[in-house]
């Protein structure tokens, strides 16, 4: 069992002893792995994206994940960065070529949305949150991540009011950034606290993608999310095949935030200074 999996095991507070006995006993429990992408960089486009799924289905995606990557004889965790720029494993042309390329990434993706049960992914210029979010809130926010999380809580929200047994709280694991988990980890429970009315938020944790395989797959998603951001905002290229094959079974939400949202989400939150 990888250390992804025992991760979530201790977020449901099992022990070792009792893990497989009390696992028939877990009610569809709901995990999360979210990346984000130009939060803490000059990125002009600024995305958090991730999956949500069972229990069950997370230990059977690391089954099938690891198996394509040990396939293709790589040793590393998957990065897509590193792929799309062939660095590290992916640097060999001769090896690398676009049919074979072409074969594991849609592998991945075939993997990452059969496994899932949601995929979202939401999506800011930075110049739109310099521009339209007022000063004091950029200093109470110290980071788009908190009006990111904010947007991802909005689309989760909308998707549990609409399945028929809404889901427990979810237990979110972001991928480990030197030198911004404790800002990270005030900004989550700080959108926990004004914003989850829906109390669809429940613990989190960090955590790295060589360690916790599916943040593998959040770090594809969240890719394909910022590329297509920077298509809905005004790039000419065409939807990234993977990004097309990634929406085939209808069960991702992205949100490209325009004015119109900042500007709902300023009221929102001036509306909640002003009854707290």
């Amino acid at each position: 069992m990888s250390l992804g999996v025992q991760r979530l095991a201790e977020l449901l507070l099992l022990s070792e002893s009792a893990r497989c006995e009390r696992l028939l006993m877990i009610i569809e429990p709901f995990n999360g792995y979210m990346d984000e992408s130009g939060t803490h960089d000059d990125s002009q486009i600024i995305a958090m994206a991730g999956y949500v799924s069972t229990y069950d289905r997370w230990i059977q995606f690391e089954k099938d994940w690891g198996g394509v990557l040990r396939h293709r004889c790589l040793k590393e965790p998957f990065h897509m960065t590193d792929f799309e720029t062939r660095h590290g494993e992916f640097c060999d042309n001769n090896y690398w070529t676009p049919g074979i390329r072409e074969s594991l990434i849609e592998r991945l993706t075939y993997i990452a949305k059969r496994s899932t049960v949601l995929g979202v992914g939401v999506v800011i210029q930075r110049k739109d949150y310099e521009r339209l979010i007022p000063d004091d809130l950029k200093a109470d926010f110290q980071n788009p991540y908190y009006l990111l999380l904010y947007f991802c809580l909005v689309l989760l929200a909308k998707w549990n009011q609409e399945i028929p047994e809404p889901c427990k709280p979810i237990r979110f694991l972001f991928d480990r950034k030197k030198g911004f988990e404790g800002e990270a980890a005030k900004l989550y429970y700080g959108v926990k606290d004004r914003h989850d009315q829906y109390r669809l938020l429940s613990d989190m944790d960090f955590g790295s993608k060589d360690e916790d395989i599916p943040l593998q797959a959040a770090d594809l998603i969240v890719y394909e999310v910022a590329k297509e951001g920077r298509r809905a905002y005004g790039d000419p290229r065409n939807m990234r095949k993977s990004m097309d094959a990634l929406r085939e079974k209808m069960n991702l939400l992205v949100t490209f935030l325009q004015e119109s949202h900042l500007r709902e989400f300023i009221q929102i939150v001036r509306r909640s200074q002003t009854s707290g």
